[in-house]
C-alpha cells in the first residue's frame, strides 16, 4: 500500500489588497449557475471573514440562533466543532449582511441561507464555488478570480490574524475563535477564571470590522456609522 500523503497545516493569510479585491468582486468571481446561489455564497464568505466562524457554522445558521436585538448569534452546541455554546458578537456590518439575507429568505424557512429547495447551503457547495472561482470559467476562459491559492477557511486565519496585529489579546482571541483547549487550558482558566469576556469579543469584532470597512470602501463605513445610531 501507498503512504498516505501528510496533511499540512494551511497558513495562508490574506492581505490587505486580497482582502479588498476579494471583498469588492463577490459574488462576481464565484462559479455557478444561479446569480442567487453565487450571491448568498458570497454574504456567507464575508460573515466568516467578520466572524471568525467556520464555513460551516454561517452556511447553517438558523433564525432561531440570532438575536438582533442584543447583537448576537448563539450557536448551539450541536452545531459547533467542540460541542460546546459559542455566542458570536455581531459587527453591525455583519448584521447588515445578515439582514439582506433574512429579506430574501421565505419568512417560513428556519434557515437564514437556504438553497433551492430550502434545504441550508452546504458547505462543500461553497468550497466548490470558492474553488472554481480560481479557475476561468466557460463562460470566459480569461475571467478568474485574481487571488491566488485561497479557501473559505483562510478567512477564518485571516480575521483572527488581523485581530492579533490590532492588539486583540490571545486568551480574547481564543474565545472568538472558541477554542476550548485555550479558553479552559490549564489550572488557571479551567478551574478559576469563569469569566466569559463576551465584552472583549465585541470590542474585537467590532475593531476588526471597522478594520475591515476602511479596508473595503465607504459604503460599508457608512452603513455602520447608521446602525450605531439607530
Amino acid at each position: 500500500m501507498k503512504k498516505p500523503a501528510d496533511v499540512g497545516v494551511r497558513d495562508r493569510v490574506l492581505t490587505d489588497d486580497e482582502i479588498r479585491a476579494l471583498w469588492n468582486g463577490l459574488p462576481d468571481w464565484l462559479v455557478g449557475s444561479r446569480t442567487c446561489a453565487r450571491i448568498t455564497c458570497a454574504r456567507i464568505l464575508k460573515l466568516c471573514l467578520l466572524t471568525a466562524a467556520r464555513l460551516g457554522e454561517v452556511c447553517g445558521m438558523r433564525r432561531t440562533e440570532l438575536d438582533l436585538e442584543r447583537r448576537l448569534w448563539i450557536l448551539p452546541p450541536e452545531r459547533t466543532k467542540n460541542a460546546t455554546e459559542h455566542a458570536i458578537p455581531l459587527s453591525a456590518l455583519a448584521i447588515t449582511i445578515i439582514a439582506e439575507a433574512l429579506a430574501e429568505t421565505d419568512a417560513d424557512s428556519k434557515l437564514v441561507f437556504s438553497g433551492r429547495d430550502g434545504d441550508a447551503i452546504s458547505p462543500v457547495l461553497a468550497s466548490n464555488m470558492v474553488l472554481s472561482s480560481k479557475k476561468p470559467s466557460k463562460a470566459n476562459l480569461a475571467w478568474s478570480c485574481p487571488v491566488a491559492n485561497w479557501s473559505a477557511h483562510d478567512l477564518r486565519r485571516t480575521a483572527l490574524t488581523g485581530m492579533a496585529k490590532l492588539g486583540i489579546a490571545p486568551i480574547v482571541l481564543a474565545h472568538v475563535a472558541n477554542h476550548q483547549s485555550t479558553i479552559r487550558g490549564g489550572v488557571t482558566f479551567g478551574v478559576y477564571v469563569r469569566h466569559d469576556y463576551a465584552r472583549e469579543k465585541r470590542e474585537a469584532l467590532e475593531l476588526w470590522a471597522e478594520r475591515l470597512a476602511a479596508l473595503v470602501g465607504p459604503q460599508p463605513v457608512a452603513q455602520i456609522v447608521e446602525l450605531r445610531r439607530a
